[in-house]
């Protein structure tokens, strides 16, 4: 009997393996999860209703985490006035935990889907304490300088005609003969540049002389129309003693290739205001009005 039933397991233990079990042969096995760590947030940007936006690019926040080197952004493109502030609100989608979150930036860019920050406006660190980032433009390298900065220009030539004076000035002032640089300007911001203007409001539309783009205050410009003085400014044959003229150092986006741009940008560091005669070795004190564009804001993100 017992012989019996073992010959009946045997024969089924050999079905089983040279068979398979028939209720269990067609599942696959079990694949690990896939899981998402990326989070969208809301965000809240406050700044002064006064900001203003470069009219060739458009502006984006950009937020990374502790030991992230990735910057995480989202486009600026819906704003609010409140009161005296501008207020940004949407989502942005940030694969941390908040209490994790590092610095923010907020800068202009001329691409579409900017990879990392280029022309950086803004910055500031996140708060564990109040949860907030604290942004200032004094928190950039670079512009953080531009407000403390002086400059002048002379209104001078090489040329045996010592008229072009009128037409022809540089950022600098003589000292017992010397040409010296006649700005305290730093080195241009990451992705920005300088720009010299002449702009003159009594016709219509504007003149708008452009005089060049420069990135150091101790060299000649990027593209020069001179070069009898290695430092910025140059020639331009427009005439510039009309009363109305004003002579203006702008930030401007560094775009390549250097050439002129359509307009002068909004983010004015000096002006000075041209007189009806300009004479050979004349100087204009350039007054520093970057204070009005130094802003400060404050970003949460829930």
């Amino acid at each position: 009997m017992i012989g019996k039933y073992f010959s009946i397991a045997m024969a089924l233990i050999v079905s089983y393996v040279m068979f398979g079990c028939s209720s269990t042969s067609s599942v696959p096995p079990a694949l690990p999860k896939s899981v998402d760590t990326s989070t969208t947030h809301r965000y809240q940007l406050i700044l002064p209703s006064s900001f203003t936006t470069h009219s060739d690019g458009n502006w984006y926040l950009w937020v990374r985490a502790i030991g992230d080197s990735t910057y995480y952004s989202v486009e600026l493109d819906s704003s609010i006035i409140v009161s005296d502030s501008r207020e940004y609100f949407g989502n942005i989608t940030i694969p941390h935990a908040l209490d994790s979150l590092s610095d923010a930036k907020i800068s202009e860019e001329t691409s579409a889907n900017p990879k990392t920050p280029g022309r950086v406006l803004l910055s500031g660190q996140y708060s564990s304490l109040q949860s907030i980032f604290a942004l200032s433009t004094n928190n950039v390298p670079g512009i953080s300088g531009l407000s403390s900065a002086s400059g002048m220009v002379t209104f001078t030539t090489l040329s045996n005609d010592t008229t072009r004076a009128k037409n022809e000035f540089y950022l600098l002032h003589f000292v017992n003969g010397v040409a010296l640089p006649g700005s305290t300007l730093p080195g241009a911001p990451a992705g920005w540049r300088y720009g010299l203007w002449v702009i003159d409001t009594d016709f219509f539309p504007y003149h708008q002389f452009f005089y060049g783009f420069f990135t150091r205050s101790d060299s000649a410009n990027l593209d020069p129309t001179n070069l009898d003085y290695p430092l910025p400014g140059g020639y331009n044959e427009a005439l510039l003693t009309d009363p109305g003229a004003t002579l203006e150092v702008t930030l401007e986006p560094a775009l390549d290739p250097v050439g002129r741009p359509s307009a002068p940008s909004t983010l004015v560091i000096f002006q000075g205001k041209l007189s009806e005669f300009i004479f050979l070795n004349e100087t204009l004190a350039l007054q520093n009005v970057w204070a009005q564009h130094e802003t400060s804001g404050m970003l949460s993100i829930q």
